[in-house]
């Protein structure tokens, strides 16, 4: 009995890991990234606006956004303008989730953007 007993719990074990790294595997294969570019639109002086672009290599997919633009400020948009009122070095990360499997898959990239 305490062998059947090992055996089932073995392959419970065995079963919930290989989820696991099936999730994690389905994610890094999403078909779409978090990439970004960004130009100033005023480089010249401050206040800066600076517009990002979401580089989007699937879409076909409904996807969600979130910014965090390194200044205090957030945002949901796919491409949106943000305001920098001062000079400075921003590091700006962009989360992308969408689904895999029809589970909730996020993917981020950050960038440092300098100002002058």
């Amino acid at each position: 009995m305490r062998i059947v007993f090992c055996s089932i719990l073995l392959s419970m074990f065995l079963f919930s890991c290989k989820k696991v790294v099936n999730d994690i595997v389905d994610c890094a294969l999403a078909p779409y990234g978090a990439r970004f570019d960004y130009h100033v639109v005023n480089p010249e002086n401050f206040p800066q606006y600076v517009q990002f672009k979401y580089i989007n290599i699937d879409s076909t997919r409904k996807l969600s956004f979130h910014w965090d633009f390194g200044n205090g400020m957030e945002g949901d948009e796919e491409n949106p303008l943000e305001l920098y009122e001062e000079s400075g070095i921003y590091k700006v990360r962009l989360s992308v989730t969408g689904t895999v499997g029809g589970e909730p898959c996020t993917k981020s990239e950050e960038m440092d953007i300098e100002l002058k």
